[in-house]
């Protein structure tokens, strides 16, 4: 598999597909406005429900009683809250969105 991967990476057409598919769905559907105006939504409509499960079972981003440490994602680490996670969540796709494109571009241009 990773043979067929290289080997369609060094195709220009393909890149130049991958690219052209890759702006568009920034354009659409992947829109980093939208998801964001998307997530602030659900913020506003989950932000009082987490508040109170962190009330009710003070288990946020602490040692949890199951055999996962949930800690491992890249949210809800101790000392975070709600909006701290959501931030994070923001942040992680901030720079995921510019890595992905810093590297369809840079292939492009191979």
């Amino acid at each position: 598999m990773k043979n067929f991967l290289k080997t369609l990476t060094e195709n220009k057409d393909v890149i130049e597909h991958i690219k052209s598919t890759w702006e568009k769905l920034c354009d659409t559907v992947l829109n980093k406005q939208i998801l964001f105006d998307f997530i602030e939504e659900k913020r506003k409509l989950l932000k009082e429900s987490a508040e109170i499960n962190h009330i009710k079972w003070d288990y946020y981003g602490e040692d949890l009683p199951w055999d996962i440490d949930f800690r491992d994602l890249t949210f809800g680490r101790k000392g975070e809250n709600f909006d701290v996670s959501v931030d994070v969540i923001k942040s992680y796709i901030e720079l995921r969105f510019g890595s992905l494109t810093n590297i369809i571009n840079n292939k492009v241009k191979s």
